[in-house]
């Protein structure tokens, strides 16, 4: 039941890291590694073992692709180790790592020919004490364990490295699940070895072939854990992502249907924003450079006198700090969208307000979020409501002091 557990979430991970295997060369190697394990694990399965061997009408043939596909895993995972070690660092194995899969599949398929062929789902226990049988699946053994072993050395030396926490108990559990795929090999030349010199093993070839089989079974669960676990923090960030460009919709709308000058190429829609997972900086990028170009254009529209009487009039508020700030600059955008929407003449002395500009986007986007916030609140819209009536009463009193 474990091992059908564990084939069947490796099933989902080659699934699932699709779409980035096509995108990156180095995480296509490990994909691959992954996959050919899965064709492997599920193929040495009773059933598959069953209708392969019926269907081609030669006993154990299913063993020969088993360990023929095992074999592909380890080179694909010598791949992945090639293209992320240093050139420096790669052995001469290493770099004959695929001229030696071709002949360990073709040592491989001589040595099935040469061994009996009574069917069983091990063929080098229903060919008990043949050494040609014993070799041929000691030849797997030997390429796969290399694989395991260089891969578990070039994780171990990036231990501790990684930028963030998440990655670092990834590289751990992938670690740790390569060092369980190294044992299950090393177990299973013993087990061979002993067997080449004649010696039995307590409980019979099957139980120890069994007892040998159980750290490739957990290396697999660790392996699958190591690579979803990254993405948990990265998926953490594209939902972040998504809920700052939701969060900032409504005042982008706002703004660009004032100033549609600002928006750069097709506006995204709505369904967009939910939809969307790719690209997910660039959208925000966008989002907050849009929003910033259109209240660089009302700035125009706010004069020194009506920065005053925005702070003084929020003073009352009870508003301190970064929320007193975001409530001024979102009650000066409010001014700058009235005072466009009735066509009124930019100020000619217009103030030098505060940019409250930010180093990285996250943080910007959590400073728009706030003003955003503060453009809903009742104190943000009475002191625009207040500021209103407060220039047309001066433009009252200028009118009228032009007529006398």
């Amino acid at each position: 039941m474990v091992e059908q557990v564990a084939i069947a979430l490796l099933w989902l991970v080659v699934i699932w890291r699709l779409p980035c295997a096509r995108r990156s060369p180095i995480k296509r190697s490990l994909w691959w590694a992954l996959l050919w394990l899965g064709l492997a694990l599920t193929a040495h399965l009773p059933p598959a073992i069953a209708a392969t061997d019926r269907f081609a009408g030669i006993a154990n043939l299913s063993g020969l692709i088993v360990y023929s596909l095992g074999i592909c895993s380890g080179a694909a995972m010598l791949d992945w180790v090639a293209a992320v070690s240093p050139p420096a660092r790669s052995s001469g194995l290493l770099r004959f790592r695929r001229p030696f899969a071709a002949t360990a599949i073709g040592l491989l398929a001589v040595l099935f020919i040469a061994a009996p062929c009574a069917e069983a789902r091990e063929f080098v226990v229903a060919a008990e004490g043949d050494k040609a049988a014993i070799i041929g699946v000691g030849t797997f053994e030997v390429y796969f364990g290399y694989a395991m072993i260089a891969a578990s050395r070039m994780l171990w030396a990036a231990v501790g490295k990684a930028t963030s926490r998440c990655l670092n108990v990834g590289i751990w559990l992938m670690t740790a699940g390569t060092l369980a795929g190294s044992l299950f090999a090393v177990g299973r030349c013993a087990l061979f070895t002993t067997w080449m010199v004649g010696l039995r093993v307590p409980g019979g070839n099957n139980l120890a072939l069994v007892v040998t089989r159980a750290p490739l079974i957990l290396a697999v669960l660790l392996m699958v854990l190591g690579i979803s676990v990254p993405t948990v923090e990265a998926g953490r960030h594209n939902l972040s992502k998504i809920r700052n460009l939701l969060a900032l919709r409504p005042l982008w709308s706002e703004l660009t249907t004032a100033v549609p000058g600002v928006v750069l190429g097709k506006p995204p829609t709505l369904l967009d924003d939910l939809t969307g997972v790719r690209h997910l900086s660039i959208r925000l990028l966008r989002r907050t450079i849009e929003i910033r170009d259109a209240t660089l254009l009302l700035r125009q529209y706010v004069s020194c006198e009506d920065w005053r009487e925005i702070r003084s009039n929020l003073s009352a508020s009870g508003l301190r700090g970064d929320d007193f700030e975001a409530a001024a600059q979102a009650v000066w955008i409010g001014l700058g969208l009235r005072a466009r929407e009735r066509g009124a003449t930019p100020e000619g002395g217009s103030a030098d307000l505060p940019a409250h500009g930010a180093a990285e986007l996250a943080d910007e986007a959590r400073w728009l979020r706030r003003v955003a916030a503060a453009r809903k609140s009742a104190a943000v819209r009475n002191a625009v409501t207040a500021l209103e009536r407060h220039q047309e009463h001066i433009s009252l009193v200028s009118a009228g002091s032009a007529h006398r």
